[in-house]
């Protein structure tokens, strides 16, 4: 995916994973847009998957056990995963600073793999 702001390059963002690419890209996007994280911190955040019409919720253990908690209670079945396990898909990405037009990489730490900008 390339994300454009004020009409260049912002934000590439790829990973291998199946249909578990859409909330590991959503859930990038939304860390690096909304709360102002770095790439990579955006990238090692916790991650959480559900797909449409299933109970099954996979998360990292790393998110918060009343969360989970209040998930079990609405009737999801939650799979709890190791932090940064397999499972998820696996974000590589580069954000361009708006300023410097420096390049910051990314790389998911859940396998082996890179990102570089240059």
């Amino acid at each position: 995916m390339i994300v454009v702001k004020d009409g260049k390059p912002y934000m590439i963002l790829s990973a291998p994973g199946g249909r578990r690419i859409i909330t590991a890209i959503l859930r990038t996007l939304t860390n690096v847009i909304d709360y102002g994280m770095g790439i990579q911190a955006a990238i090692d955040a916790p991650r959480i998957h559900n797909e449409a019409n299933l109970y099954e919720v996979l998360m990292e253990e790393r998110i918060p056990e009343d969360v989970r908690q209040e998930l079990t209670r609405m009737g999801h079945e939650i799979v709890v995963r190791p932090p940064y396990s397999g499972g998820f898909a696996l974000m590589q990405a580069i954000l361009v600073g708006p300023v410097t037009g420096l390049k910051f990489a990314g790389s998911d730490p859940r396998t082996h793999g890179g990102a570089r900008g240059y």
